[in-house]
């Protein structure tokens, strides 16, 4: 009865609609209450935090080298032994490597051993093995060390302590000396390379402390003699090799873990969440992880490209379901020569294809998105890029079986030689339309420009007008009907202390020379002295879940933490706003954060994952996550009795949910026609007609549009039964009735 209440007097309001034109900012609703509560939105729920990078190893062949990868370092195995790269970030202009070659083995003064060189390691597991005859050298690949170890299966011949002699090569700086317990390398205080204690240990459990003696160009391991001579055989002399670390203070530039994108597979049912690892100013890497929506991880960090030789940065990650790949679009080369490329990734096995170049004209193009394909209608996704001669391109790639890559068409988005940083949307949902926004570099306007997945271009460029406070960080989604846009805006313009945050829905261009349509704005935030920037975007059942990172003071004391919230179909806030990252007393970095949908795959899944790069107190640096559940009650039409007479009412319109309207329609109508309201019924009229709907609220007509339901959370879950009838007619019960019923609907009304 309140259902009907409720729809009958919303029946006597007036809807409203307001369009802003793209070309100006035009009136907004004000910004949000920023203020964060610990609890959960009523829109959502929020799952722990969890680490997706800095607890695993990987070991393998990358690009035909054998590669081992921690939690902040990459390490190399070739025929001279050990490059150990640590990650220091871009504090260091160039890799601070450490390389050990072994040279030699000798038992007090006399050499048991000298290695000849150029042979090459075998795998086993974790482990990487030189097979020296009697004598193994061996390396673990651990998350946070490489375990370095020597196995001697016997006692080496001779009198004298055991000392292994390796030659060192690097950058880095140590105090030399006889008889240390470890040894600690540095790049002045940014960090460098430890090793860890010598320590032998026998067949029979017995342990026994060694030494090291460093002498700047070689470095020998040494256990005593009488440990050597009464132990039983196999003996093991074990020193770790490690990181070292530190953060200067929380910035962009100190999280060596930094710039995560994730990507949902509805295939495979799992994530793929990508980042970089900068080794140094000049070397950055980026790595790779599997997980499901439960937050297992079926395949731990693999390398994505990890070369040494040259510089990638900015990865995009997207799927395409056809052959169940992911794809994996970066920048690749120095500044004022990089190249766009990319790699397809095994959604199963997170084996990595080669690489394939997108973009390499001579110019420098950089700062690439990509959109994924949720159906099967291609095998296609775009790529965009900004390209420092022409503006912002887009390319459409085949991904084939094999996983290899193949461009086959290209399009100019804008002309304009500034643009820069374009976004897509995650995919292009059932329709195959994507949006691409990007900032035209001139403190002024972004351009938005809509395009179906046979790069046919649905309208031309069109720009929005800021009002000179430069539009940063854009970021675009949708389900390929309905489309959001954020971006960060100077509080002030001209003045870069403090950023507001944007939201908007967005409308594909009514014709092909028309511009998109802005059906609202919402200054999300825009408190003054409040910073956010970087915003996130994810569309949820025609809605969005959005994440931003909030600044906590200012200079070097500063603390960034991500917080977010959902948004309404209109923008607006759909309950408050939660800390998404971790605690800022503990890591007072969190910054880069990235959102993927699972419904971005194709699925109907109300949840996502956010993922977020991070640093602690220590200055250790991770890429975090947090699933999102979208607690939508969906609407839904749908129909209970038949009719009789070949009457038929149908839902012409509008999503069954509160804060919307909806329609229906009548056909066949030949006396008088009426829709009506109510509850459910089952009263036989006669042998052919059935009563389905008991008729509380009776509207006269054949037609109804515009019907909204109020945006009454009490109304959420709650049915109401509609039907029609058509007076003074034949067909359905004969006189003194006359009447024809159409079919029942039941309409169960959801969420926001």
């Amino acid at each position: 009865m309140r259902t009907t209440t409720l729809l009958l007097a919303a029946a006597s309001a007036t809807v409203f609609a307001v369009s802003i034109s793209p070309q100006q900012q035009g009136p907004h609703r004000s910004s949000d209450p920023l203020t964060l509560h610990d609890g959960q939105p009523g829109g959502g729920v929020f799952g722990e935090s969890f680490s997706i990078s800095g607890d695993s190893a990987w070991l393998g062949e990358a690009d035909g080298e054998l590669v081992g990868l921690g939690d902040g370092y990459k390490a190399f195995f070739d025929a001279e032994g050990l490059l150990f790269i640590p990650a220091l970030g871009d504090a260091v202009q160039t890799n601070q490597g450490l390389r050990l070659t072994l040279e030699s083995v000798r038992r007090g003064a006399q050499t048991v051993y000298s290695h000849p060189g150029g042979r090459l390691p075998a795998v086993s597991g974790q482990e990487v093995v030189y097979d020296h005859g009697g004598i193994s050298e061996r390396y673990e690949v651990r998350p946070e060390v490489v375990e370095q170890s020597f196995v001697f299966q016997r006692e080496p011949g001779a009198e004298g302590d055991l000392v292994v002699r390796l030659r060192v090569e690097t950058p880095l700086t140590a105090s030399t000396g006889q008889g240390l317990e470890r040894l600690e390398l540095r790049a002045g205080d940014v960090g460098g390379v430890d090793i860890g204690r010598v320590l032998g240990i026998d067949a029979d459990g017995r342990r026994a402390g060694g030494h090291m003696n460093y002498s700047g160009t070689h470095l020998e391991l040494v256990l005593p003699h009488d440990f050597v001579a009464t132990a039983a055989y196999p003996l093991v002399l074990d020193p770790p090799i490690g990181g070292n670390w530190t953060v200067s203070g929380p910035s962009g530039a100190s999280a060596t873990h930094r710039k995560p994108d994730v990507a949902y597979l509805a295939t495979r049912d799992r994530y793929m969440v990508v980042w970089e690892i900068a080794m140094s100013a000049s070397d950055t890497d980026l790595f790779g992880v599997l997980t499901t929506p439960s937050g297992a991880r079926p395949v731990p960090i693999f390398p994505i490209d990890v070369s040494t030789a040259t510089d990638v940065r900015e990865p995009a990650v997207a799927s395409v379901r056809i052959g169940s790949k992911f794809v994996v679009a970066y920048q690749r080369g120095a500044v004022g020569s990089r190249d766009i490329v990319a790699r397809s990734v095994d959604g199963t096995t997170g084996a990595v294809a080669s690489l394939q170049t997108i973009a390499a004209t001579g110019a420098d193009e950089y700062e690439p998105d990509i959109g994924g394909e949720a159906t099967t209608v291609d095998d296609e996704l775009p790529i965009v890029w900004a390209d420092a001669s022409s503006g912002i391109r887009w390319a459409e790639c085949t991904i084939n079986a094999s996983g290899s890559i193949t461009p086959v068409r290209f399009n100019q988005i804008s002309n304009t030689r500034t643009a820069r940083r374009p976004a897509i949307t995650q995919s292009g949902g059932s329709q195959g339309i994507y949006a691409v926004a990007w900032s035209e570099g001139n403190n002024r306007f972004f351009g938005v420009k809509f395009l179906d997945r046979n790069t046919t271009q649905l309208g031309p460029e069109c720009f929005f007008d800021t009002n000179g406070r430069n539009p940063l960080h854009l970021k675009v989604d949708g389900d390929g009907s309905t489309f959001a846009l954020t971006c960060t805006l100077q509080e002030v313009a001209g003045s870069n202390a403090s950023f507001d945050t944007v939201y908007m829905n967005i409308q594909p261009p009514a014709s092909t020379s028309g511009c998109f349509t802005v059906t609202s704005y919402q200054l999300i935030e825009a408190q003054r002295g409040i910073s956010t920037t970087e915003p996130a975007i994810a569309s949820i059942n025609g809605r969005a879940i959005v994440a931003l990172t909030e600044r906590v003071g200012s200079g070097s004391g500063a603390q960034y933490k991500v917080i977010g919230s959902a948004r309404n179909t209109n923008g607006s806030l759909r309950d408050q706003w939660v800390e998404v990252g971790d605690p800022v007393s503990i890591f007072p970095l969190n910054i880069h954060q990235q959102i993927a949908a699972r419904q971005s795959g194709g699925t109907d899944f109300d949840d996502a994952l956010i993922v977020w790069a991070t640093a602690d107190t220590s200055g250790r640096s991770r890429v975090r996550a947090r699933f999102y559940t979208d607690l939508t009650v969906r609407g839904s039409v749908s129909q209970t009795s038949p009719g009789c007479g070949r009457l038929t009412l149908t839902h012409t319109g509008g999503q069954p949910i509160v804060a919307s309207s909806v329609g229906f329609q009548l056909s066949t109508v030949t006396g008088a026609g009426q829709i009506w309201f109510g509850l459910p019924a089952n009263l036989p009229l006669c042998s052919a007609c059935v009563l389905g709907a008991d008729p509380l609220v009776v509207f006269p007509g054949s037609s109804l549009t515009g019907i909204p339901i109020p945006p009454d959370a009490n109304l959420i879950g709650s049915s109401v039964h509609i039907q029609g009838g058509d007076l003074f007619s034949s067909g359905g019960c004969p006189a003194p009735l006359a009447v024809r019923l159409s079919n029942t609907l039941r309409l169960t009304i959801g969420s926001w």
